[in-house]
């Protein structure tokens, strides 16, 4: 099956990898170990972030179909993202330190690989769907066209 030119081969390998990142570990907090799947331990918000590899999978069936993925891939990014930060800012709320740096210290202490994968994908998700490619855009490429 060939991909659709208007579709970024970026934003589906990026949503690849968050499919996959899904599944690894994303925290651990009063020692217990959560993956994405089961982050539904931290209250009914954890079981919206089902949301992340339903996007994710959305965006490479519309890769697949022939149908631009860069409207989704945006989406699939920003989800993500605002996920995180809410959870964090949930966590921190429990604790004493409510200010940036206490938000930052967090989580560099439990946040674990699928979350570190997760908001960098997320990151280079938005940028692939937002950002066109240079070529298409250049006279040249238009010229030769």
């Amino acid at each position: 099956m060939k991909i659709n030119p208007k579709s970024s081969k970026i934003v589906l390998a990026c949503a690849l990898g968050m499919l996959a990142a899904f599944f690894a570990p994303w925290l651990e907090y009063s020692d217990v170990g959560m993956s994405g799947y089961n982050l539904g331990l931290l209250g009914p918000f954890g079981y919206y972030l089902w949301v992340v590899p339903a996007l994710a999978g959305a965006t490479v069936l519309l890769s697949l179909l022939g149908v631009s993925n860069r409207g989704i891939g945006a989406v699939c990014g920003i989800v993500p993202l605002a996920s995180i930060v809410y959870i964090m800012f949930m966590l921190v709320n429990e604790g004493q330190d409510r200010t940036t740096s206490g938000l930052l210290q967090l989580a560099s202490r439990v946040l674990e690989l699928g979350a570190w994968l997760t908001i960098g994908l997320s990151v280079a998700i938005i940028i692939a769907a937002v950002v066109h490619p240079f070529r298409a855009t250049s006279p040249s490429a238009q010229s030769e066209a």
